[in-house]
């Protein structure tokens, strides 16, 4: 019967160490890289939701409608979801909503839920005040970024598309 050298005990700690070395690195790297691919797959969700709402928003006829929903003081409509409770411009919030559905009839898997869970946005009441209109999501951070009237593009981390 043979016996273990002392070397032989020593050449398997060593690989067994660098073996658990690489385990605890790719433990520590790989879940930041997870989530940021995640994260950057929700916002590619989102940039194509907000357009095809925004496309079937235009078809529907919301732009013309506008007139009609400013005139009842109407100046966000929200999608389903959870509702936005916090932007950097307090119109977004302080400003009289009313839900999407409720004027316009779009099918419900278009309105859903961004990726995030939150409620899509429509700032029809910034074509009075001169301003482009956006089907807006807050964006991973949850809150609104761009300003509601003045935004010649989406601001901070928001995803939106303009209403023609």
């Amino acid at each position: 019967m043979s016996t273990p050298e002392r070397g032989d005990f020593f050449q398997s700690v060593k690989g067994l160490t660098l073996a658990l070395t690489t385990i605890a690195l790719l433990a520590l790297v790989l879940p930041s890289v997870l989530a940021a691919r995640l994260q950057q797959a929700r916002v590619s969700r989102a940039d194509a939701q907000v357009r095809a709402v925004a496309t079937r928003l235009a078809a529907a006829g919301l732009p013309a409608m506008a007139a009609a929903l400013q005139s009842q003081d109407i100046a966000v409509l929200t999608g389903p979801g959870d509702p936005v409770l916090e932007a950097t411009d307090r119109a977004w919030t302080t400003a009289r909503q009313a839900p999407l559905q409720s004027y316009v009839a779009l099918p419900v898997e278009t309105v859903a839920p961004d990726p995030w869970l939150r409620a899509l946005q429509i700032n029809i009441g910034a074509g009075r005040q001169g301003g482009r209109m956006w089907v807006l999501s807050a964006g991973p951070n949850g809150i609104i970024d761009t300003p509601f009237s003045a935004a010649p593009a989406p601001s901070g981390d928001d995803v939106a598309a303009p209403l023609p």
